[in-house]
Parts: C-alpha cells; sequence; structure tokens
C-alpha cells in the first residue's frame, strides 16, 4: 500500500470514494457531508491522505489537527490528532486496507509529535469497531453529535 496527501486535482477521486459509501448500512454520511467543502478544508490544511494498492485508489482519510472533539471529557491524553472521515471503496473492504490505512495514519501522527489519536466510530459500524480494538483503541462514552451517536475512541501512541 502506498499513501499520499490529497491535492486540488484529486477531488473528483476522493469525492467519489465518499459517494461510494455513503447510503450504505456501515456508514451514516448523507448527502451533505462530506462534501467539496470537508475536501478543500482538508487539502488546504494538508491533512486528506488517499491509499492506493497497485496504483488504485482504495481509500481516503483526514488527520485533523483541532477540532470540537478536543474538549471531549473522555480523553486521557491532550497531545492528540483526529483521524476523520475515513473511507474504504467496497469493492476494497474484506482485505485489512482500513488496517493498514490506520497504521500508517497513527505513524505520520506520531511523526508528528503527536502522543495519541481521537477518533469517533458509529456503534453500527461493526468491521471498523472490530479494527479499532484490534488495533489497542479505547472505547470511551458516547456522544451525540451530527445528528446521531457515536463512541469516543483513543489511542495512546
Amino acid at each position: 500500500m502506498t499513501y499520499r496527501l490529497a491535492t486540488q486535482s484529486d477531488k473528483d477521486a476522493v469525492l467519489s470514494v465518499y459517494e461510494s459509501v455513503k447510503g450504505d448500512a456501515m456508514c451514516t454520511w448523507s448527502e451533505v457531508y462530506p462534501t467539496e467543502t470537508e475536501f478543500d478544508i482538508d487539502v488546504g490544511s494538508e491533512s486528506l491522505y488517499m491509499f492506493f494498492y497497485r496504483s488504485e485508489l482504495i481509500g481516503v482519510a483526514s488527520i485533523v489537527a483541532q477540532n470540537e472533539l478536543d474538549d471531549l471529557s473522555y480523553w486521557h491524553c491532550h497531545s492528540a490528532s483526529e483521524i476523520a472521515r475515513i473511507a474504504v471503496a467496497p469493492k476494497h473492504r474484506g482485505h485489512g486496507y482500513a488496517k493498514q490505512m490506520m497504521l500508517l495514519l497513527e505513524s505520520i501522527i506520531k511523526q508528528n509529535g503527536k502522543a495519541a489519536v481521537h477518533l469517533l466510530v458509529w456503534d453500527g459500524n461493526k468491521p471498523a469497531c472490530k479494527t479499532y480494538k484490534s488495533l489497542g483503541y479505547s472505547f470511551y462514552g458516547t456522544v451525540n453529535l451530527y445528528g446521531g451517536v457515536y463512541t469516543a475512541c483513543e489511542k495512546i501512541l
């Protein structure tokens, strides 16, 4: 697996991955999230990563340095970045790519001097929950955000 930062020229490819998971039984995203707005913000802050297998785009994810999750009371470590907008294209699921993506993202976060990863996961996304547990994430309480209920997860690096 290889990866790189997304650029403006990748907009159609990234939005295609986002669209491919919307409406999926394991995804709470809708037509209003994520969109070009999130893409533009993430590319502008150099936080959107694209993951490839044999030159084919298989997934995307963003590393967010500061956001509304920072103030949640669950965190044990505040020197953290959030991994957000994680998506593996449906035709590439079931091959362990999400786990590989997470390990690469964790490495980037650690190289950037952060000591932990924060993320939210919807309990209905059983494969994601299983992946995060296998990677050593702690599952804390739930939060009501973005019109849904999510579990706050943290991993000390």
